[in-house]
């Protein structure tokens, strides 16, 4: 039996009636890196909202949680999956002011991983981080399912491999497809 891949899974948590809830999911790859699975095209869908009203009863909201968690479960089983951590982007799951992380990104920065949002591509950003000891990997990601095209751009911080003091930096090395889905 082969190991599972450590996966880590972000969910804008959304209610919209008939819409599947937006999920990505990244798991670890073959080359150390972090992949993001193909959902939309490989897997069931997400479940499916039942619109503002329906979210004021804590019946349906619990029913809608409990889906989500077997998704996810069947998710992890189908493709080999660890889920590590869970992202929600939903307005009552601010940081509370006592952390500096909410618990996913708590999760993902014990692994020395670091995740910067931009709206645009930024090379002099990407350089600095680098230059900060980062491996970096620049992902363009669609903002939400109904996206015709990428418009977020996500800087992915991994500990650079070490090297001995005064030798010349490790090449830069972007996932596999990373530059073909950038352009």
């Amino acid at each position: 039996m082969r190991a599972k891949r450590k996966a880590f899974v972000g969910i804008d948590v959304a209610f919209a009636k008939g819409k599947p809830l937006p999920v990505c999911v990244y798991a670890a790859g073959p080359d150390g890196g972090f992949d993001l699975l193909p959902l939309k095209c490989t897997f069931d869908k997400p479940p499916v909202g039942q619109g503002n009203a329906a979210a004021l009863s804590p019946g349906l909201r619990r029913g809608f949680a409990a889906r989500t968690s077997a998704w996810l479960r069947a998710l992890e089983t189908r493709e080999n999956l660890s889920i590590h951590g869970i992202a929600l982007d939903a307005p009552s799951d601010y940081c509370p002011p006592e952390r500096t992380h909410r618990a996913c990104e708590a999760a993902v920065a014990r692994d020395g991983i670091a995740v910067w949002w931009s709206a645009h591509q930024d090379r002099a950003f990407a350089a600095l981080l680098a230059d900060s000891g980062f491996a970096v990997e620049v992902e363009r990601v669609v903002p939400h399912a109904r996206a015709k095209q990428a418009t977020h751009v996500l800087f992915i911080g991994r500990p650079a491999p070490s090297r001995p003091s005064g030798s010349a930096a490790a090449p830069r090395r972007a996932s596999p497809g990373a530059e073909a889905r950038r352009r």
